[in-house]
């Protein structure tokens, strides 16, 4: 699995960075049905032809992704937990000792 992963990394890097950024799909209508335009050619045929038969659209950049690709350069940040007593005051431990059974 990691040569099949190791193979493909450009590629899932740059997919990856795209989730992260958002991605924009062009349609257009061919045969009365709306088709995904990949053909930059083609793409700039649509919008200069002046007619309404494409549509754009554009999906969220996705954080999640974005946290993935930090996390996995940079490393994970470190988190904190504060502990503390009562109105932000000191804890208080107790320690109870207690005589074996015998």
């Amino acid at each position: 699995m990691a040569e099949r992963v190791l193979a493909e990394i450009d590629e899932l890097a740059s997919a990856q960075i795209s989730l992260a950024k958002g991605l924009q799909v062009m349609f257009g209508r061919l045969k009365g049905e709306w088709v995904r335009v990949t053909d930059p050619d083609l793409m700039l045929k649509c919008l200069r032809s002046g007619e309404p038969f494409y549509r754009i659209t554009s999906n969220e950049p996705d954080g999640r992704a974005l946290k993935d690709i930090f996390d996995r350069e940079f490393g994970r940040p470190t988190e904190t937990t504060r502990h503390e007593g009562v109105s932000g005051g000191a804890i208080k431990i107790v320690h109870v000792h207690r005589p074996a059974k015998g």
